[in-house]
């Protein structure tokens, strides 16, 4: 069991065994007086992370703001980021910082209310006569159960969100290397994680989001924005490559079925990561796009205009790529199963599989001006007598494409 697992259970059998043991002792009365104190001391936490979080953000070390220096390593050496991606990572860490002030601030108020306010309110709260050990013993074990959800969901939903920033990679280094002996996937593999995931996420949700310009903004879809901004960068370069690869003079069979897949693909990762978001995330994500480009352009430059347009003008409304994608990646089959040296030649082009192609390029038809050369589209996949029928009356009955456009899809597959 790793370091982290055995960190939570411990904490979870010492608070719920010695809460209920205590309360065994106090008896009925006095166990729900210190239940109460405990109560007030978590909702007065979750008040403070609003109030202490910004002034911690704000205390100067070697006369720079915290706040200020975070930034300006965020914005220096090989990992500098984009403006807006560097304000949502500021963000991220306000919020976490947060959940550290809760954290504190929710034991040293349990001590605190312990220490002074139990033994004084503990004089006008009797026993009674009667002591009810058994209701307080059941009382106490609620006040462990309680302490420990305080502590350990927020913890839990920590772990999960934090896993997937510890994936994300820019310009080849990870952006939050975890070592694997802390222990972080054996947690979330574990019963214990499953459980105050499952009881806590609603309090990990209260002290993980906070207001920005209007905005209610929770760690999770923060995270899960800068995932997948960073992983769309990653595929716009796939994307830049993919293109290259395609219309490049001279462009073999084996080159034209590699651009075609590795096209499709990054279009339907994209599509993925995107359409993984909530509401929320997708709102955020609308002011990072123009971040992404910059992402992806790299140490090496910007992205061609082609694609550096695509990626600033991603409609997270209205996103269809995932068709267009594996429409992509039909034309590259098709062109195996047409190209002697390929172990799918002679196979047979289905009709349905030509009006998929032509549909989901249909869905899309920015694709054809991310093709273009100079303006001109290619006659990138010169399609054989054999299947040209198929591709025209494709073409031809497909009720949303213009007639310049389908004029287009005709010139892109050589079809006079």
């Amino acid at each position: 069991m790793s370091y982290l697992s055995l960190g939570i259970l411990g904490f979870t059998l010492l608070y719920v065994v010695t809460s209920t043991l205590l309360g065994l002792l106090r008896g009925r009365n006095r166990a729900i007086l210190r239940l109460v104190l405990v109560l007030a001391s978590a909702v007065l936490s979750v008040v403070l992370i609003d109030v202490l979080a910004p002034l911690i953000l704000n205390i100067q070390i070697k006369g720079q703001p915290i706040k200020e220096a975070i930034a300006s390593a965020l914005n220096s050496g090989e990992t500098a980021l984009p403006e807006k991606f560097q304000q949502i990572i500021l963000t991220l860490v306000e919020i976490i910082l947060g959940i550290a002030v809760f954290f504190i601030a929710f034991m040293l108020l349990r001590f605190i209310t312990w220490a002074l306010f139990f033994p004084i309110l503990k004089i006008f709260v009797k026993k009674g006569e009667k002591k009810r050990v058994l209701s307080g013993m059941i009382i106490g074990l609620v006040q462990g159960v309680l302490v420990a959800l305080m502590v350990c969901a927020p913890i839990t939903g920590l772990v999960g969100d934090i896993s997937k920033i510890s994936s994300i990679e820019i310009s080849g280094n990870k952006m939050l290397p975890i070592p694997e002996e802390v222990g972080f996937e054996e947690y979330k593999n574990s019963t214990l994680f499953t459980v105050y995931d499952k009881a806590g996420n609603w309090l990990y949700k209260l002290v993980s989001s906070k207001k920005t310009d209007g905005q209610n903004v929770s760690i999770s879809d923060t995270i899960d924005v800068v995932v997948a901004t960073t992983d769309i960068a990653n595929n716009a370069q796939n994307l830049s490559s993919g293109v290259e690869s395609l219309t490049k003079d001279g462009a073999t069979a084996q080159d034209k079925v590699s651009g075609l897949d590795q096209i499709g693909q990054a279009l339907v990762e994209i599509d993925n990561s995107i359409n993984s978001l909530g509401e929320d995330g997708k709102e955020l994500f609308k002011e990072l796009i123009e971040s992404v480009a910059q992402l992806a352009g790299g140490e090496e430059g910007d992205l061609p205009p082609e694609i550096s347009d695509f990626v600033e003008n991603l409609d997270v409304s209205d996103l269809s790529l995932k068709q267009t994608g594996e429409a992509l990646q039909g034309i590259a089959s098709y062109v195996e199963k047409t190209t002697e040296g390929f172990e799918s030649f002679g196979e047979e082009v289905s009709q349905n599989e030509v009006d998929s192609i032509v549909n989901g390029l249909s869905a899309n038809t920015f694709i054809l001006d991310m093709l273009a050369s100079e303006g001109e589209v290619p006659t990138l996949i010169p399609v054989d007598t054999e299947n040209a029928s198929k591709f025209e009356s494709s073409i031809n009955s497909n009720t949303t494409l213009t007639s310049e456009e389908k004029e287009t899809l005709k010139k892109l597959f050589g079809i006079n």
